[in-house]
């Protein structure tokens, strides 16, 4: 925790007296602080800089970007019980994105966004509904080969698999080390 908090406290000192740096460095910091935030537990203060951080990139028009800011704010205002602002941004963070694009980046982004609504629709037990949102970021992980949307995507399906008591995910393959091999990844 202490690192945590010290490193929030960096990251604003950078944001308050580092001089002015660009628009991208700005965003970057201001997301790097809110993930601090939030593993800090201060979620208004995590989901005050992410809200900054996705303005800058709503006028810098980095979509993928926006995606994951949308993504980032789910998952904060989750922690902070507000689930109709977490379901909110989570569609947000589909809607922002183009479905037809062929950018890779892109499309990892909309996985990771159909993602998050499965696990926010199975934490409310619309299975049905979690099962259409987590095929579809099935599907885009297959499609992007990209290694963290293939283990959230699994994540999320084996805790599916719990929910519904069914016993055959025993049986399957466990997931690859070299898939944690960057060092794991972010809900």
């Amino acid at each position: 925790t202490a690192a945590h908090t010290q490193a929030a406290e960096f990251f604003t000192i950078a944001l308050d007296h580092g001089g002015a740096p660009t628009a991208e460095e700005e965003a970057d910091l201001l997301e790097l602080l809110a993930w601090e935030f939030y593993l800090i537990d201060r979620l208004d203060d995590a989901i005050d800089a992410c809200r900054r951080a996705m303005r800058i990139r709503q006028e810098l028009g980095e979509s993928a970007a926006v995606s994951a800011d949308h993504h980032s704010l789910a998952v904060y205002q989750w922690y902070n019980a507000n689930r109709g602002l977490a379901e909110t941004h989570a569609a947000e963070a589909v809607t922002v994105l183009d479905a037809d694009t062929e950018d890779v980046d892109q499309l990892v982004r909309l996985g990771h966004a159909f993602a998050m609504r499965g696990y926010l629709a199975g934490q409310e037990s619309v299975l049905d509904r979690a099962v259409a949102f987590v095929s579809r970021a099935d599907e885009l992980a297959r499609r992007t080969g990209d290694i963290e949307l293939t283990t959230r995507v699994r994540l999320i399906q084996n805790y599916g698999v719990v929910l519904t008591g069914d016993d055959s995910a025993r049986e399957a393959q466990p997931v690859s080390p070299e898939l944690w091999s960057d060092g794991g990844f972010r809900i």
